[in-house]
């Protein structure tokens, strides 16, 4: 559960070139196309060549 204006921390691994696709679709699979606004995404560290662990920081447009 999440209230409406919470952010969530989110880390995961991705291809380099396709973090914000991903993050697009992970979010928007589950909060809809205007439930949440990306604020940030850094890139942690590498983890493999072409890939990289990223920290998202991502607001939630309403309650669940």
């Amino acid at each position: 559960m999440i209230k409406h204006g919470g952010i969530i921390h989110y880390h995961d691994t991705f291809y380099v070139n396709e973090y914000e696709e991903r993050l697009n679709k992970i979010f928007k699979d589950v909060f809809g196309s205007g439930g949440y606004d990306i604020l940030s995404v850094k890139e942690v560290k590498s983890f493999a060549p072409s890939v990289s662990h990223y920290v998202a920081d991502v607001r939630i447009s309403h309650s669940f």
